[in-house]
Order: C-alpha cells, then sequence, then structure tokens
C-alpha cells in the first residue's frame, strides 16, 4: 500500500491536468477569463485530493481523479445546456 500523501498529490495532479484539458478544449469556443480557470483548477484539484485520500494505490487516485473530472465536466454541460434552452 502506498502512503496517503502520494494518493492525495497524484489525486490533485490528475485534477489539475484535467481542468486544464477541459478549459483548452473548450477555449476554442469560449474567451479566455483567468478566473474561471483558477476556479476550475481550484475545484479538480480539491476533488482529487478527496478522491486520494479515501483511495489506497496512487494510479488508482490518479486514474479516479481524471476520470471524474470528465464526469463532472458532461454534468455541468448537460445542466448548462438544458438551463439555456
Amino acid at each position: 500500500m502506498d502512503p496517503i500523501w502520494l494518493s492525495m498529490i497524484m489525486g490533485i495532479l490528475a485534477g489539475i491536468c484535467r481542468s486544464i484539458l477541459g478549459y483548452a478544449k473548450n477555449s476554442v469556443t469560449e474567451n479566455f477569463d483567468w478566473g474561471k480557470l483558477f476556479y476550475t483548477v481550484i475545484v479538480m484539484a480539491f476533488t482529487g485530493f478527496v478522491i486520494g485520500f479515501f483511495t489506497p494505490d496512487w494510479k488508482l487516485a490518479f486514474a479516479l481523479s481524471f476520470t471524474g473530472g470528465v464526469a463532472v465536466n458532461e454534468l455541468v454541460n448537460t445542466y448548462i445546456n438544458i438551463k439555456n434552452a
């Protein structure tokens, strides 16, 4: 079993990577906003931290944090699309 701090750090890194990739993907249709990017990075880093805290393996923590970011992103986009329809 890996140390808990390693899992938390990997979860944070995965969350940061996912938020930056998601923001870059949407940058084609949106104007760049530092505040939105900062908020997204903080939320996903915190999510990765929590996932890493409850996951015993750092590789699993990274994978769960990254895929969890995809799920959260798709849910938010769906909510926005329904709200604007």
